[in-house]
């Protein structure tokens, strides 16, 4: 019998009348159960053998280095992986006992035996924010966890999160001063085609975007032709590290059912552009993924750690954008002849909590904040109560026509809804819906006017060097940022 103390919790696990190969595979799986490590960048210092090295790596979620002070420890590591087929995965290096070749917040699970306080200091130091450590002394294994910063945030939302101010709270970010990690893929498909990363998410340590890894496409005149496949895929990584967790493919989801859509309902779509709302697709919530599986899918809820898929929300079918705030989901629906509608369903039970049509909405719109709902459709800026869907105002203003209308803006941010419509943007009081401020603003190369609220000011602009109070609309600080920027087409 041999016994694991993991911080004041004991687990047991029997070896008697176990073959000795088995070992290390039994005591692989107390250690990552223990540790609660879901996939990642896994160190086992000490190595010895490399059995616990090379069990250690449970799926291919997993990358395991062994590291051992002795030579003959280090080679014979190394016969062993390589006798599984596994070197690559998993690999072994000697390493000085003092310094451990990683960069800061690197590593997810490091399982040691007897370090001092020197080594300790140095794990500490590649752990990644909650990520592990399991070190033993006298046949005892403490677990200690290096706590995640309080001034860390996750970036949720393609807009950062459900109010659509694409500003971070985190307070850590700093000028860069070295690489973290570089991961595939090198390249991407033609310019002249769709783009091939079409959304992305961060949440709880863990990175998630969709891929298309098709081929390039042929382009011809004023439009590129579909004659090659797409590819697409959902693929989570680790954050701190760049490992990839798992990947699933996205049947439907590509140029080929971008234009099979404009056909279907009517060519709403902007040229031979992707949909702008394919970023819309992805939100990221601690152990939870929200994502359409399919361009016309419905909504699917999947394990963030795993990706499998835990729910799927059959009345989000023909879903477009997606929110999460409070514990409701919100999307946006794309109904018969362009008509668009707002569903609001409680995550918890799953319960559809309202369902209104919407009008034809304005791509990017849509936006939640604690008391309400809001998006611009034709007519002008709708506000709906967030857990009723009753409608608390709307301000009218009709979209002028064009033949392409402009992509537009809307920000919640304290209480204030910041909302870009005809060269203007408008600062609309949430309680009420009266206009606060209106100012001019110039839009960007085919895409929205730049709008969002940092350090308590609202900046505004092409590119984004006016700031202005966000109750007045009054100038506070200009920023003159010379010949760094142009604003014409490739700046």
């Amino acid at each position: 019998m041999i016994r694991w103390l993991f911080a004041g919790l004991l687990a047991t696990v029997c070896v008697n009348n176990v073959p000795a190969a088995e070992v290390p595979a039994s005591v692989s799986r107390t250690f990552l159960t223990e540790s609660g490590v879901k996939g990642g960048l896994v160190v086992h210092i000490g190595c010895g053998d490399g059995k616990l090295t090379a069990a250690l790596r449970a799926d291919a979620g997993y990358r395991v280095h062994g590291l051992d002070t002795k030579a003959e420890n280090v080679a014979a590591a190394r016969r062993h992986i390589q006798s599984l087929g596994l070197y690559g995965e998993v690999s072994v290096e000697r390493w000085d006992g003092k310094h451990l070749p990683y960069v800061d917040d690197l590593v997810n699970l490091v399982v040691a035996d007897e370090l001092d306080a020197a080594a300790m200091a140095e794990v500490m130091r590649v752990l990644c924010p909650e990520g592990v450590a399991l070190v033993g002394n006298d046949g005892k294994w403490t677990k200690t966890v290096k706590p995640r910063p309080g001034e860390m945030d996750d970036w949720t939302h393609y807009l950062h999160s459900a109010g659509g101010n694409a500003v971070s709270a985190d307070r850590r970010i700093a000028p860069p001063t070295s690489l973290q990690w570089d991961g595939p893929p090198r390249w991407s498909r033609s310019h002249e085609t769709d783009m091939s990363m079409t959304a992305a998410a961060a949440a709880a340590g863990r990175l998630f975007h969709t891929h298309d890894e098709g081929p390039i496409g042929i382009h011809e005149t004023a439009r590129p032709t579909r004659r090659l496949p797409d590819k697409g895929s959902l693929i989570a990584r680790d954050a701190y590290n760049g490992v990839e967790l798992w990947r699933r493919p996205i049947p439907n989801w590509g140029s080929a059912a971008w234009d099979a859509a404009r056909w279907r309902f009517g060519k709403r779509d902007q040229m031979w552009s992707s949909p702008l709302t394919l970023p819309r697709r992805l939100v990221a919530a601690g152990n939870q993924l929200y994502m359409t599986m399919g361009f016309t899918a419905c909504v699917s809820e999947l394990d963030a750690a795993s990706g499998k898929t835990l729910r799927q929300f059959k009345e989000t079918s023909g879903a477009e954008e997606i929110l999460l705030h409070d514990g409701i989901l919100l999307v946006r629906v794309r109904r018969k002849q362009a008509a668009d509608a707002v569903l609001a369903l409680d995550v918890g039970s799953g319960r559809v909590l309202w369902d209104r049509p919407a009008g034809r909405m304005s791509d990017l719109t849509l936006a939640a904040d604690a008391a309400c709902v809001c998006f611009a459709n034709e007519a002008g800026l709708v506000a709906l109560d967030l857990r009723t869907g009753r409608e608390l105002w709307t301000l009218p203003e009709p979209m002028r026509p064009k033949l392409i209308a402009p992509a537009e803006t809307l920000v919640l941010r304290d209480g204030v809804a910041l909302f870009t419509r005809s060269g203007r943007v408008r600062a609309v009081s949430r309680a009420d819906g009266k206009v606060l401020w209106s100012r001019k603003i110039g839009a960007t190369f085919r895409g929205p006017a730049d709008v969002f609220v940092a350090n308590g000011l609202v900046w505004l602009g092409t590119l984004t060097t006016t700031g202005v109070n966000l109750k007045t609309g009054e100038t506070v600080k200009e920023i003159r940022p010379g010949s760094l920027f142009t604003d014409g087409h490739h700046a």
